[in-house]
């Protein structure tokens, strides 16, 4: 079970600190705020309102909310997503708190990947973060590169953890179309960024009308088409037309061929 922060902690006012345990409780107060943030977006996949942060703490008002997830962001502990609603992201160091005021709240590979970027000789690798769930909306090349252009969040890996990182992108799966390639729902998958692939490679591919999905890359040209194979029975796999022999329609374009993935993750930095 969750440790919950002692109410004490959780509820003090942040006044300006004047002496050293004016500062360790004003540090373990901004630990504490930030560890409903990260256990909210943890246990439900989205981040947590003012409103719900404030009836949480006990607050009075969203006002003081702010002021302390201010203080938070001057110590680079926390951030927003601009132009986003549920926009609080908790960020490296603001994780590193939680686990030094409250060891174990938070145990898991985001906290554990978070203390390894920091700590690994060398420093860190950032791979940009698609901002969509891969498999929806509808999408064409060029849309994804303005997207990975313009995207606000970045994940952090120990660097070196993958080769050419500058040529790689990282999305969300939503399904479980690949499950029996232990690819889950919620994975955030790491993929190279190219238009070709070899025979039987996971891609991620812009499909006509489909958007961006991930299925196996399986051409088959004596039946004449290309096929993306789905990794689970239940779900169909995608047949598409090779062009040319009369078919001149949309064809479907590999943007990234699948590197790495990490599981149960949340941790994603907003760089802006």
């Amino acid at each position: 079970m969750v440790p919950e922060a002692p109410a004490s902690t959780r509820r003090r006012p942040m006044t300006a600190p004047s002496t050293r345990r004016q500062r360790r409780d004003r540090q373990r107060d901004g630990a504490a705020l930030l560890l409903e943030v990260e256990r909210y977006r943890r246990q439900h996949g989205i981040g947590i309102s003012y409103d719900e942060l404030n009836s949480i703490l006990g607050y009075g008002s969203k006002d003081k909310v702010k002021r302390d997830l201010d203080w938070c962001r001057s110590r680079d502990w926390a951030t927003y997503v601009p132009k986003t609603a549920r926009s609080i992201r908790v960020l490296p160091p603001g994780l590193e708190a939680i686990a030094q005021c409250f060891p174990g709240a938070l145990a898991g590979p985001g906290l554990a990947l978070a203390a390894a970027a920091r700590s690994v000789s060398g420093g860190v690798d950032w791979i940009r973060v698609l901002p969509a769930d891969i498999a929806a909306g509808p999408a064409t090349n060029e849309t994804v590169a303005l997207q990975l252009a313009h995207a606000r969040e970045r994940l952090p890996l120990p660097a070196g953890a993958i080769s050419a990182p500058e040529r790689c992108f990282a999305v969300r799966v939503r399904g479980d179309s690949m499950r029996d390639a232990h690819i889950l729902d919620g994975d955030l998958v790491v993929l190279r960024s190219t238009d070709a692939a070899d025979r039987n490679q996971i891609v991620a591919v812009v499909l006509p009308d489909e958007g961006v999905t991930l299925k196996r890359y399986v051409p088959l040209p004596k039946q004449g088409i290309i096929r993306f194979q789905a990794e689970n029975p239940a779900v169909p796999h995608i047949d598409v037309p090779i062009r040319g022999d009369g078919y001149d329609g949309p064809v479907p374009r590999i943007i990234g061929v699948f590197k790495t993935l990490h599981r149960g993750l949340t941790l994603l930095v907003n760089t802006e």
